[in-house]
């Protein structure tokens, strides 16, 4: 027995994807080792499609969740990356049988980064790990790849608006976070599809993480004090001034980085504008600040590429950069590669804040929700948790499996139920899901 055993949310489109059934649960060793990624991909990929996504102990709930919904639409080519072994075998026990493998990468263990993080934490190393294994996928394994966040509940099949025009013209494509342009990400739903290994999709996710890896860093003299060396031709220009401090994180971290570089590939330069690596006064005029950190409004407008009956909102631009300079970038030679950006029916936040979203709280998910629900801004509008509970989107076996396997490895994990219904004197949320 699996949860779902079967398709709850078909809709009747059938998309040629439709892997339910089809694949085994994999239990995967650490992904680091050789070979075993390839096997992992090779035990869950279907039809040339893999869809990963990524989690800790603490999240587990919500992978359940995600992974419950992809399999209510009868997607089961799924991976889950976990950070340790013992995480994932809780994971592949019945009924929920979700199939993950583990990994050990981390800054400074990898071909990005020879340093390592000053300071490491597991929150940077989960959120990068999905740009890590993204690229290898692209790299290593000639396989589209989707990468998912937890809070998203997948309502139906994304693969018909994937594999249809506009969007199937173009290899990467993200979702929006507020205006059309190279430079305003969300990266909460990722896809590349056809995309080239050594190609421009895959240097600019390789470009996000060698960036991330050399912020991390910290090193002394790079990123603080009067003479930090990262400032030193913005400060010689006038345009800063320190003394600077080095920053090590900020929210939405990932996101604000990888929009400077795709921001940086459209333009044909390296851009820092949403993300510095240290604190800094910026002194004289601002299209002077701008000129020196490449950020450039034109060149990362992108063009609308239509949508039609879809519903879709999509906009394009070219990816310019590739290749392997010294400060990371070069015009970029082979084949021609694209970002896109798309809207509405396909992928849509609660906030709604991206140009042609379909808004959470407008209420119109209720009737017509998009193919994948993003709740990014719902924490503020009263929890992710308790709007999915209100859509009927969460599902409460999600809380069963998280509190089995919190139980199994003495970590602790969020719920949408309260404490009170895996008390021992009542297992009330176990009798109410086996039913009467």
């Amino acid at each position: 027995a699996m949860w779902p055993p079967r398709f709850t949310r078909g809709g009747g489109v059938r998309s040629g994807f439709e892997s339910l059934g089809r694949l085994e649960p994999y239990r995967g060793g650490d992904l680091e080792q050789p070979g075993e990624l390839a096997r992992a991909a090779k035990a869950r990929s279907f039809n040339g499609e893999l869809v990963l996504t990524y989690g800790n102990e603490a999240g587990t709930a919500w992978i359940a969740n995600l992974v419950f919904s992809l399999r209510a639409v009868g997607i089961e080519h799924f991976l889950v990356i976990v950070m340790d072994d013992e995480h994932c075998a809780e994971l592949m026990k019945p009924p929920w049988r979700i199939s993950c493998a583990w990994s050990s990468w981390d800054f400074g263990k990898s071909r990005e980064s020879g340093r390592g993080c000053r300071r490491p934490g597991e929150l940077r190393r989960l959120w990068y790990s999905r740009h890590h294994y993204m690229s290898r996928v692209i790299g290593e394994l000639n396989l589209n790849v989707a990468v998912v966040d937890g809070d998203i509940s997948v309502q139906r099949d994304f693969y018909p608006l994937l594999k249809a025009p506009p969007l199937r013209e173009h290899n990467l494509i993200y979702t929006l976070d507020h205006q059309h342009t190279c430079g305003d990400l969300n990266v909460g739903f990722a896809y590349c599809q056809n995309c080239a290994s050594g190609g421009r999709a895959q240097w600019a996710i390789d470009e996000g993480l060698r960036r991330e890896g050399y912020f991390c860093a910290g090193e002394p003299g790079e990123f603080d004090g009067a003479n930090a060396r990262f400032w030193a031709r913005s400060d010689g220009a006038g345009v800063t001034a320190g003394p600077h401090r080095w920053v090590e994180w900020t929210t939405a971290r990932d996101q604000k980085l990888y929009s400077d570089v795709v921001g940086g590939s459209c333009c044909g330069a390296p851009q820092h504008r949403l993300l510095f690596p240290g604190t800094y006064k910026q002194v004289g005029d601002s299209y002077a600040f701008m000129r020196q950190w490449g950020s450039h409004a034109g060149c990362m407008t992108m063009a609308a590429a239509g949508g039609g009956a879809s519903g879709l909102q999509t906009w394009w631009h070219e990816l310019l950069m590739g290749g392997n300079a010294s400060d990371g970038y070069a015009r970029a030679g082979g084949p021609r590669e694209t970002v896109a950006i798309a809207t509405g029916s396909l992928a849509s936040g609660w906030h709604g804040t991206g140009e042609g979203e379909l808004a959470g709280w407008s209420g119109h998910w209720s009737e017509r929700p998009p193919a994948v629900a993003h709740f990014v801004g719902g924490g503020p509008a009263g929890g992710k948790v308790e709007i999915m509970q209100g859509l009927g989107w969460w599902r409460y076996e999600a809380d069963v499996a998280a509190h089995a396997i919190a139980e199994a490895t003495n970590k602790t994990a969020g719920y949408a139920l309260p404490r009170s219904f895996f008390w021992p004197a009542t297992r009330r949320g176990v009798l109410v899901l086996a039913g009467p």
